[in-house]
């Protein structure tokens, strides 16, 4: 994956604010120059990382939630 590469998806159990937070600091964990946006209403999350697809996915489930790649 090279720098830059955008990853994009659904998680539909993302309720408010509380879980943008959690993903936020766990994706900037495992890369502290991702950026993440999120939009609650449809229940995506796209980021923008220097990590693989499978490392974000990751990331995202340990923190409980259940995503799918779009």
């Amino acid at each position: 994956m090279t720098i830059g590469s955008e990853v994009h998806v659904s998680v539909r159990d993302l309720v408010g604010p509380q879980c943008v937070q959690r993903l936020t600091q766990a994706i900037q964990k495992l890369d502290p120059t991702a950026l993440v946006q999120f939009d609650l209403q449809q229940g995506f999350v796209d980021v923008v990382t220097t990590q693989p697809e499978k490392a974000v996915l990751m990331a995202i489930q340990d923190q409980g939630f259940h995503p799918k790649m779009l």
